[in-house]
């Protein structure tokens, strides 16, 4: 079963979902900082009532995330597990050096 959905962050990020054997992955694109926190927050941490919530955060099309982001994903693996559920974090980025 698959869905779409998407919800924008504000205009530096965007967030999409779909769904592959039960497990929900949120691919997320663009910057990460503490204006797009809390609909981050809410793009990981949605789920269906009576089933586990498994959620993959694909971070591949991530350019920068400080920490608020981290702090974010904190709260989701938290929330995730005490639900029964868990996160799991997908092609995360090296950082860039300045140079």
């Amino acid at each position: 079963m698959s869905g779409h959905d998407k919800a924008d962050l504000p205009s530096r990020s965007s967030a999409a979902h779909h769904t592959v054997d039960g497990v929900r992955v949120v691919t997320l694109h663009g910057e990460i900082d503490h204006t797009g926190r809390d609909v981050l927050r809410d793009s990981l941490t949605q789920h269906q009532a009576g089933t586990p919530p498994r959620v993959v955060a694909d971070m591949s099309g991530v350019s920068f995330m400080d920490s608020s982001g981290i702090n974010v994903l904190i709260f989701a693996h938290q929330h995730l597990t005490d639900a029964q559920g868990w996160l799991r974090i997908a092609a995360p980025r090296k950082p860039s050096t300045a140079s």
